[in-house]
């Protein structure tokens, strides 16, 4: 009895702990409208450019040395 007490209160502090961790915000392909909304944030290579799925800052995305490798 006492095992299985023991073994719900840490299953109720992990879930407590969880609850408290910030909201995980997902991460979008490089877009103009993607990039207005997150101008400092970072993003995903679109599928067509030379470095796909590579991450980059919304700044540069789409010149060389964003998504591009030329």
């Amino acid at each position: 009895m006492k095992k299985k007490l023991v073994l719900l209160a840490a299953v109720l502090a992990v879930a407590i702990l969880a609850s408290w961790a910030p909201p995980a915000d997902a991460v979008g392909y490089c877009s103009v409208s993607y990039c207005s909304t997150h101008p400092e944030g970072t993003c995903g290579c679109p599928p067509g450019t030379d470095r796909f799925g590579h991450t980059a800052f919304c700044g540069n995305w789409n010149q060389v040395g964003g998504c591009w490798l030329e």
